[in-house]
């Protein structure tokens, strides 16, 4: 039983790295396809715009209200900002109306 655990933790790892470098290859094509833009939302005109943006602390208007934050990273399809008291909210590029 515990050999079988400790395969199910190296095959755990090897998953983790794998999505780690499935991640980069897609920031790679959405960067080299700009117009195009990454699976349902966002595009990749707009990624460019916000990774140019980290760091700086933004207005997000969504459907569901407005959020004060910096930008801390932008993924394929979504931006992190921490807010004033440290929370981390992530919000779907296809629900960004708006950015100051």
């Amino acid at each position: 039983m515990a050999r079988l655990a400790d395969q199910l933790t190296i095959l755990r790892q090897q998953v983790d790295r794998l999505s780690v470098n499935v991640s980069a290859l897609q920031e790679r094509v959405n960067a080299l396809t700009p117009g195009q833009g990454g699976g349902g939302g966002g595009g990749g005109g707009i990624v460019s715009f916000l990774r140019a943006r980290v760091g700086t602390l933004v207005t997000l208007e969504t459907p569901a209200g407005t959020l004060f934050g910096t930008i801390i990273f932008v993924g394929v399809d979504f931006v992190q900002l921490q807010e004033a008291d440290g929370s981390i909210v992530l919000i779907p590029l296809r629900n960004v109306l708006s950015l100051v």
